[in-house]
């Protein structure tokens, strides 16, 4: 299935930390050594900056990946500070009114 996530700027550091334990391990960077900081966690998740007018600065940031249900669900069930839904991401990003920074 295919998966769209967005989140808003001010929550970018927490979504990220919040997916390491939620996304597969090839998605995310593992493995993570117990000390590193939460600045440094991996990027691929949420990395594509978006905003209304597809300019600076950005206001969300947004993922796509393909997952089996498992993973979706996990997804799902762990969204603290996402949004998540099932969806091609020209539809995800129409429904949001978000442009992607280029």
């Amino acid at each position: 299935m295919r998966v769209c996530i967005i989140c808003e700027d001010k929550d970018i550091v927490a979504a990220r930390e919040n997916c390491v334990n939620v996304f597969p391990k090839e998605f995310v960077g593992f493995p993570l050594p117990s000390f590193i900081k939460k600045e440094d966690l991996p990027k691929t998740h949420l990395s594509v900056p978006l905003s209304k007018n597809g300019e600076l600065p950005q206001t969300h940031w947004f993922c796509f990946l393909s997952c089996d249900e498992s993973t979706y669900q996990r997804i799902l069930s762990n969204k603290i500070y996402s949004h998540v839904e099932e969806s091609s991401p020209k539809l995800f990003l129409e429904k949001w009114d978000l442009k992607i920074i280029r």
